[in-house]
């Protein structure tokens, strides 16, 4: 089925493209949506204008993506904000935009990946970006009724997890 492109899309595709814009969205306690062209508004919500910028964005020969993503840290306000979230659960979505073309069928979808691995540094932080399956190699959770579960291992019991062996212990000692 074709598509139909909107009239901004169709002039923004005539232009000489100088800069591609990307939507980073990353969804943490709160949600941090970021745009590499100063701040827009899409989709009903704000896109604060962000130094980022994305590296290895080819797929490999399996179709696997594996980009980075480096956001300035200058003023250490990223740093603070990656700090007190767990890293290791978020989602990072990516589209891609026209600068003069920001309907809601205008913007293209990249990618949603996971944090694989993050680097703070003084001027930058840097995500390696991995499929969300890669993303959950080990538990990150305690296995108590606030967390869902209702069935705990009695202590001593051992689990393997690949080639690891778990010993259970009790949380109160």
């Amino acid at each position: 089925m074709p598509r139909k492109i909107s009239t901004a899309l169709d002039t923004e595709l005539a232009k000489t493209i100088t800069s591609v814009g990307y939507l980073i969205e990353m969804v943490m306690s709160s949600t941090l949506r970021m745009s590499n062209l100063g701040t827009v508004s899409w989709d009903g919500y704000p896109w604060v204008g962000v130094d980022f910028s994305l590296d290895n964005m080819e797929a490999s020969e399996a179709g696997r993506m594996t980009p980075s993503l480096a956001i300035q840290n200058l003023d250490s306000a990223m740093a603070a904000l990656f700090l007190t979230d767990n890293m290791a659960d978020v989602r990072v979505t990516c589209r891609q935009f026209a600068r003069g073309a920001l309907g809601v069928a205008d913007v293209v979808t990249l990618f949603t990946l996971a944090v694989g691995e993050a680097r703070i540094g003084l001027k930058e932080i840097v995500i390696q970006l991995v499929p969300e399956m890669n993303a959950a190699f080990s538990p990150r959770r305690r296995v108590d009724p606030s967390f869902g579960f209702s069935y705990a291992l009695p202590r001593g019991s051992q689990v393997a997890w690949e080639n690891e062996i778990f010993t259970t212990e009790a949380a109160n000692g």
